[in-house]
Formats: C-alpha cells, sequence, structure tokens
C-alpha cells in the first residue's frame, strides 16, 4: 500500500484517534492548518488524498484544534465534555449536550495530556474549576469511592469515605465490599487507558511520516505522558 492510500485509509477510520489525525495534518501541512476555516481543509485533503474532512473526521480535527489554539478544555467545562467524548470515540453533538462518562474523561485526559502537556508543570494544573466540578459530579453520579489517578484533579462535593464508614459503620462486610467494588473500578479504567494507549502507539508507529524530526518528538512524547510510572 502506498503512503498516500495508507494516510487515506487513517483518515477515514472512525477507529483512528485523534492524536494521529493531528500527527498526520502537522506532517503534511505544518501546524498552519489549526487555524484552517474548514474549506481549506477539505481542498488540501482532496488535492492530496481525494477525501473531504466530514462526518466523525471533522469532529476529530475541530475537537484538536479547540484544544490546541484555546484554553476552552481548561476553563469551561462543555467544551471540555466535548473534547472528551470525541477523544473517546462519541461524534460530537456541538448544539446539544452529551454528558461525558468517567472512562470519557479519563481518556480524554490522557489524550489530551499527549497532545498538549505543557513545558513545565503538572498538566492538570491548568484546569479551572469548572471541569473539575464537572468530573467529580460525574465520579459522584456513577458511584465511585475513591477518585481514580488519572481524575485526580476532580473536586468531590462528597465526602465519599465519610459516607461509606456512616453508611456500613454497622456492617464491615458491605464495607469491605463497596471498597472492593471501587478497587476493582479502578483496576479496570486504568486497564481500558493502557489498552487504548497501546491502540494508539501502534497507529502512530504505522503512520508513514515525511518528517522524521516529528516521528521522533511523538516518541519522546509518547513515553513522556504514556510511561509507566
Amino acid at each position: 500500500m502506498s503512503r498516500k492510500e495508507t494516510i487515506k485509509k487513517f483518515l477515514q477510520s472512525d477507529d483512528t484517534y485523534s492524536t494521529v489525525i493531528a500527527t498526520i495534518m502537522i506532517d503534511n501541512y505544518g501546524p498552519e492548518w489549526l487555524n484552517w476555516e474548514q474549506e481549506t481543509i477539505n481542498m488540501e485533503l482532496e488535492d492530496d488524498f481525494g477525501i473531504k474532512s466530514e462526518g466523525y473526521l471533522r469532529d476529530k480535527m475541530q475537537a484538536v484544534s479547540l484544544l490546541l489554539t484555546t484554553n476552552q478544555f481548561y476553563m469551561d467545562f462543555q467544551s471540555f465534555v466535548i473534547i472528551c467524548n470525541v477523544f473517546s470515540g462519541t461524534p460530537a453533538t456541538w448544539s446539544t449536550f452529551d454528558p461525558a462518562t468517567v472512562d470519557e474523561c479519563a481518556w480524554g485526559v490522557i489524550e489530551a495530556a499527549f497532545l498538549d502537556a505543557p513545558e513545565k508543570g503538572k498538566f492538570s494544573d491548568q484546569f479551572s474549576e469548572e471541569p473539575k466540578i464537572y468530573v467529580g459530579e460525574r465520579l459522584d453520579a456513577e458511584g465511585w469511592g475513591r477518585t481514580p489517578p488519572i481524575l485526580s484533579f476532580a473536586i468531590r462535593r462528597k465526602d465519599v469515605e465519610e459516607a461509606a464508614v456512616s453508611t456500613f459503620s454497622d456492617d464491615p462486610v458491605m464495607f469491605n465490599a463497596f471498597w472492593d467494588k471501587n478497587e476493582q473500578e479502578i483496576k479496570e479504567l486504568d486497564a481500558m487507558v493502557r489498552e487504548r494507549m497501546s491502540e494508539l502507539y501502534r497507529q502512530l508507529q504505522q503512520v508513514p511520516l515525511l518528517n522524521g524530526s516529528l516521528q521522533q518528538l511523538q516518541q519522546s512524547k509518547f513515553n513522556k505522558v504514556f510511561s509507566q510510572p
């Protein structure tokens, strides 16, 4: 398969991660594409690969552009939710609100950290209260006990541990079962993230990039963000 056909296949697949889409676009057009109008993007893609930025591909490009050209992901919970949904495989609903689940928030944060990792400081330090409160409310709504490490920036309105002690104070079996369930949920979330890490890495390795230094940069960023603690 030629380079052009491989790139076209990645761009047309709904399974291609937003990070891979962004890498392809930067490799072919430079970071300037992030500020292009939709018409310009379509013209360039049609000329080079015979496709248009439509449907979910357009959603992924818009989500990446929103992340990298504004601070809305960190400041506005609705933008945070849209980007997390798109990064997690859900087409964008720009006109209606589609809540992002805990799983979607976790992966959205991980992929955003890869694309927009700060040169200094912690990635999570960039969040304002809006996304922090939203994630905390989702954790509460979905019945999470301890906050998963990936979402440690969340602001919880409930003191879950205190509530569990109060609720199960006379029933140690139920108390232990509650925390065992929570620990299992955290392990499953971690496993999901690591599985997607592996798939994202595999996709990045398969993309025939023109820019060797970009490939090295992406490898370095991958190692930094996705490495074992």
